[in-house]
């Protein structure tokens, strides 16, 4: 009986911090994922957190959802491309779930403080 796949997942916000819209950022993430996984189905939704100070906040998001199988390699080639294009979109944090079902928010250190080091 052949292994099945499980889904994994990145999540990403619309637009950026300041407003500036993502649709490309996005769009490029759908095709990286394509190339790596073989297919993508993207789910628009709303995400929501509560900051340290208890204030409410939501954003639009965009649910990737990929199959494929739980290795190590996978996993760790699903992390990269989120906290990347995370990057890119100049977020915080990246929302990842693992093949494995793992869930991480995964936080972001800046582009410019990665060349500082």
């Amino acid at each position: 009986m052949p292994e099945l796949m499980k889904e994994g997942l990145i999540i990403l916000p619309t637009t950026g911090n300041q407003g500036q819209d993502h649709s490309a950022i996005l769009k490029d993430l759908q095709e990286m994922l394509n190339q790596t996984f073989g297919g993508s189905t993207l789910i628009s939704g709303i995400g929501s957190w509560t900051d340290d100070n208890g204030k409410l906040h939501q954003e639009d998001v965009v649910n990737f959802i990929v199959a494929g199988k739980d290795t190590a390699i996978n996993n760790a080639m699903l992390r990269g491309i989120g906290v990347s294009f995370g990057r890119h979109a100049d977020q915080m944090s990246v929302y990842v779930r693992e093949f494995s079902g793992t869930v991480e928010i995964i936080p972001i250190e800046p582009a410019e403080q990665i060349q500082a080091a």
